[in-house]
């Protein structure tokens, strides 16, 4: 079992860093939990899943926690470039509802490469607004604190 604010070997780095999506279990999502969190189910990339694609991610992530390599595993929500720069917040248990912009979301990716802290670990990300965040050097301090209570991956399959 996972360990909160754990990571890989003492201060290892991710060898890569995987942008995925947020949903990509909820087409699995029992009845209960579909009711439970309805505004994160009833979008239309769950109802959708074009192409299996959530699923063909999720399978993309399971083979990568099983062959060995140091990771992190980003789940973006909803991309858009019209969305204004914002806070970066952090998630799991894949639930999260929300936007963030390609610089935002460039910006995580990167800043990822260098947080040992995210090593072997999955997450949603999301932006919120908030004007200037990155110009103040909020970037890499405030992904720190909020993936310390990220658990580290047991190496299970997502499901």
């Amino acid at each position: 079992e996972g360990v909160a604010g754990g990571e890989g070997e003492e201060g290892e780095l991710p060898r890569l860093v995987v942008l995925s999506s947020a949903a990509v279990t909820r087409p699995l999502w029992s009845e209960e939990k579909q009711r439970e969190y309805p505004e994160a189910y009833n979008i239309p990339i769950v109802k959708l899943n074009p192409l299996g694609l959530l699923d063909i991610k999720r399978k993309g992530e399971n083979k990568l926690r099983s062959v060995g390599v140091s990771y992190t595993i980003v789940r973006s929500c909803g991309i858009n470039a019209t969305h204004p720069s914002g806070r970066i917040t952090i998630s799991t248990g894949d639930t999260a509802v929300g936007r963030i912009n390609p610089s935002d979301l460039a910006r995580v990716l990167v800043t990822m490469l260098d947080m040992p802290v995210s090593t072997h670990k999955t997450f949603e990300v999301y932006a919120r607004e908030t004007q200037g965040f990155f110009d103040r050097g909020g970037t890499k301090g405030d992904c720190q604190k909020q993936l310390e209570t990220v658990i580290v991956d047991d190496g299970t399959a997502a499901s």
